[in-house]
């Protein structure tokens, strides 16, 4: 018997809104990222990793409250399309990028605006899923 592989969309992660810390808290135990509709759930990363996108941050935060050129954000979703939705560990935009980026609820979706288009395109579900457990940065210019 042949069965059809699930194809996960953004609509399906709302599954998982009861996963998280506390009743307070918004934040989830897990990441749960979708790469060409395959859905990616992995721990939350280390204490020495989360020090380190802290570091990187901080020296982006300084520089862009320096030179006024853009702003830092650690771990936003970014949504691709419905079937690629990630979790980078640091994203830095310039004002005007993040002013076409950001959608109602505060995602960056960069393919809704016609005039970004992804660099690398060749990068998919293998290369995606390796680099999440790197501290992953992510630059909008």
């Amino acid at each position: 018997m042949q069965t059809t592989p699930v194809r996960w969309t953004t609509v399906d992660l709302e599954l998982f809104a009861g996963d998280s810390r506390s009743k307070t808290l918004r934040e989830r135990r897990n990441r749960y990222e979708i790469i060409d509709g395959e859905l990616f759930v992995t721990k939350a990363p280390n204490w020495v990793h989360q020090t380190s996108c802290a570091n990187i941050a901080t020296v982006l935060k300084i520089w862009s409250d320096e030179t006024g050129l853009g702003e830092v954000a650690i771990a936003p979703g970014i949504i691709f399309s419905d079937a690629d939705n990630v979790i980078p560990d640091v994203v830095w935009a310039s004002h005007e990028r993040l002013k076409l980026l950001l959608d109602e609820a505060g995602h960056l979706i960069p393919i809704q605006n016609s005039k970004f288009k992804i660099q690398n395109s060749k990068l998919r579900k293998p290369e995606l899923a390796r680099v999440s457990r790197l501290v992953s940065v992510v630059f909008f210019s």
